[in-house]
């Protein structure tokens, strides 16, 4: 006769692909935690190198880990909504599998969470470590302290790192997991987001509880493609929310404002003149208040090598 495995208080969510190395990394920090009542979940996206079977060795020797085969996707997303549709734990923790935690992450989070009955998420600064090397700053460090109802400023730009959340799965659950579209990818989480922290309380722990690495095989990177999904996400956004008031819609309409103000200023920077003009006149008409517009729409008459050398010194007067 089986004895059933205790029910986890927190399943801890991997994806991951061809990363033996790494994720065993992720994994290890996961299984370290203060907080014992886990259940850690690696969906392996169709592995072509030694990383299933790294996993199952590991397996064999702690029984919180359970290592979930899938076909390939190259969707985080869609290994995300694998995971969480294994889970059992009332809260679930995102963990990419080229990050790593700190051993007091979950026990801090679950003590805040279970404290705010409110909360539908929590999320922490993390470390940055680049080549090995960890950096004195923090991904949030230049970031104000975010809480309670933030869709106002997350519209503006994500500020939630995705391998520091620990979020209730209900949430998640209504909510409707992450969006596995391809166009999204590398930004389903942002989408998420939004969407949970449109209706839901979201709290906030200043102190790095996870590591983030850098590295050259980061998904989001370049200014140009970062601000494209963004837009398509506040697009999409906006169309699919039928429950937006006319607050809400002002506040979507002027992060996209920001957003296409953003894509005309990178294509100065990329002598793209004709294209930051679309843009800059798109941004105008979609929020006439957004006076920066204005200001990049004149100098991108200045010529391409001229406007692009007068935006690459007021950047670096504003480093």
């Amino acid at each position: 006769m089986s004895v059933p495995r205790r029910i986890p208080r927190v399943s801890v969510v991997i994806p991951t692909w061809n990363r033996e190395q790494l994720v065993l990394r992720a994994v290890r920090s996961a299984l370290a935690q203060t907080y014992r009542n886990i259940e850690v979940i690696v969906v392996d996206d169709g592995s072509t190198d030694g990383t299933f079977g790294a996993l199952k060795e590991v397996a064999s020797t702690d029984p919180r880990l359970l290592v979930v085969p899938s076909e390939h996707t190259g969707l985080p997303a869609a290994a995300r909504n694998r995971g969480i549709d294994v889970a059992r734990g009332r809260y679930v923790a995102f963990l990419d599998s080229d990050d790593e935690w700190l051993p007091g992450k979950l026990e801090t989070q679950v003590a805040q969470i279970e404290s705010r009955p409110g909360l539908c998420l929590t999320y922490s600064d993390a470390w940055v470590e680049e080549n090995e090397s960890r950096r004195a700053t923090t991904l949030l460090e230049a970031y104000p302290l975010r809480e309670a109802r933030v869709f106002g400023p997350l519209v503006l730009g994500n500020f939630i790192p995705t391998s520091t959340v620990l979020v209730r799965r209900s949430a998640l659950r209504l909510a409707g997991g992450f969006d596995e579209a391809r166009r999204l990818r590398a930004f389903e989480d942002y989408d998420l987001w939004l969407r949970i922290s449109l209706r839901g309380e979201i709290g906030c722990i200043r102190e790095p509880l996870a590591v983030y690495h850098r590295h050259g095989s980061n998904l989001s990177k370049d200014v140009l493609h970062d601000n494209l999904k963004r837009r398509a996400i506040l697009k999409r956004f906006a169309a699919s929310r039928a429950d937006l008031s006319s607050a809400e819609h002002k506040i979507v309409r002027a992060g996209m404002a920001r957003v296409l103000k953003n894509l005309g200023r990178e294509c100065i920077r990329r002598c793209k003149a004709r294209r930051s003009r679309a843009f800059l006149g798109s941004s105008i008409r979609t929020c006439p208040l957004q006076l920066a517009s204005y200001l990049f729409l004149l100098v991108s008459f200045l010529g391409e090598r001229g406007s692009a050398r007068l935006v690459s010194f007021m950047d670096s007067g504003r480093a």
